[in-house]
């Protein structure tokens, strides 16, 4: 997968199982939000397939965030426009912390933290069956992650994460893919397996690197 004139990634096969819960790590640059939006079908690879069973209903929390009319109320927001809140979305609301009277509140009048709730609440709302989630933890208070932790735990569909949060991957994946010059490879037992090995294995990577005079890979946006 090209950006601009560099290849991220080649060669990639990755199969998505219902309930899966997958970490994407990675260097800077290495490509981990376009890997989101090619699952997303939001992007197309320069080569290569992605395929979609016909169930899949896909949600996604970016980090541009959804658009949201600040004319609407919260509720209008999350039930859609015209349409009364049923039990789910009055519970999802309500777990958010949009009360009875928060969900009265117009759009336009939420603080940028609330905003984003709301925008992961919307995603949410959509009873997606795959949630891609892009750097969550850049945008959201702490209770609102603690928030989304519980929330997954009971959520059915798969689940594939981007984030520099240790903490927060530990707590949601149980694998995770690691996006490394050009490579993408999976890696069981979550974010301590895969810190566990990177550990172990950094000196002698390193080693091996300089004695076949290969590249190491740079940081970039």
């Amino acid at each position: 997968m090209p950006s601009g004139d560099r290849v991220l990634f080649e060669d990639v096969e990755l199969l998505l199982d219902r309930g899966e819960r997958l970490g994407v790590v990675g260097p800077n640059g290495s490509g981990k939000s376009t890997l989101l939006e090619v699952i997303a079908g939001r992007l197309v690879p320069s080569a290569g397939t992605v395929e979609q069973g016909s169930t899949v209903r896909v949600g996604v929390y970016d980090q541009s965030g959804r658009d949201l009319d600040d004319s609407m109320r919260v509720r209008e927001a999350v039930a859609g426009a015209g349409v009364e809140p049923d039990w789910t979305h009055k519970a999802l609301m309500d777990a958010f912390w949009f009360d009875s009277d928060a969900q009265w509140a117009r759009v336009g009048s939420l603080s940028g933290g609330e905003r984003r709730r709301l925008q992961l609440l919307v995603t949410l709302a959509g009873k997606p069956n795959v949630l891609l989630l892009d750097e969550p933890t850049n945008d959201l208070d702490t209770e609102t992650l603690r928030q989304l932790e519980d929330y997954l735990e009971g959520f059915a569909g798969a689940v594939v994460a981007v984030s520099h949060d240790r903490a927060f991957l530990e707590r949601v994946v149980t694998d995770v893919v690691v996006l490394h010059d050009r490579r993408v490879a999976r890696r069981p037992g979550g974010y301590a397996a895969y810190e566990a090995q990177r550990r172990a294995q950094g000196p002698r990577a390193r080693l091996s690197a300089r004695r076949n005079g290969s590249r190491s890979p740079g940081a970039g946006s």
